[in-house]
């Protein structure tokens, strides 16, 4: 019989878990961390602009999908593979918080990494009301907070770029990918 791991809450034993019951935890943690970021891929894919070769948008130069660098051209392969890469290490970043949202999409997680991604994570962790309205599952005031956030500005005054914005935020309400 599997030895027994005890999780601990404020440092009070929750419950005992056997070895095979943490390993399927953690085994159900990636397989949920994989969907949202796969997800929020093709939520960039299909939302921002593509770039073989370094481009000024937003007066920030720009290669592949947001990746704010000037190189050599870049295919769309490896620029998805450096996507899904910024996508984990923002994931990782915000664990703490999408982890603790049960009801939370892959969707809805697709935007607010995606958000994450394009204003940083500690702009995104400090939207309060943002993180309140994902807790209680109130996805029309998630995605108001997002329009009130600083993320809009970022977009400036291009039509495709405000159009994006919107997509995105009707994305969070409705969970429907845009």
């Amino acid at each position: 019989m599997p030895r027994p791991i005890y999780h601990y809450n404020r440092g009070r034993p929750l419950r005992a878990m056997s070895v095979n019951e943490d390993e399927k935890a953690t085994a159900d943690f990636h397989a949920r961390e994989a969907r949202n970021v796969s997800e929020a891929v093709a939520s960039v894919q299909r939302l921002e602009s593509f770039h073989d070769r370094p481009a000024i948008e937003n007066g920030e130069t720009v290669i592949g999908w947001l990746w704010r660098i000037a190189r050599e051209p870049l295919s769309p392969h490896v620029a998805e593979t450096q996507l899904r890469a910024d996508l984990y290490a923002v994931s990782r970043q915000l664990r703490g918080r999408i982890f603790s949202l049960p009801e939370l999409d892959p969707q809805r997680a697709a935007v607010v990494l995606h958000v994450a991604l394009v204003i940083g994570s500690d702009a995104l962790l400090a939207e309060r009301d943002l993180w309140d309205s994902l807790r209680r599952a109130d996805y029309n005031a998630a995605s108001d907070c997002l329009l009130l956030s600083r993320w809009p500005a970022m977009a400036g005054d291009d039509i495709t770029e405000r159009r994006r914005v919107l997509a995105m935020a009707r994305q969070m309400r409705d969970g429907v990918p845009a």
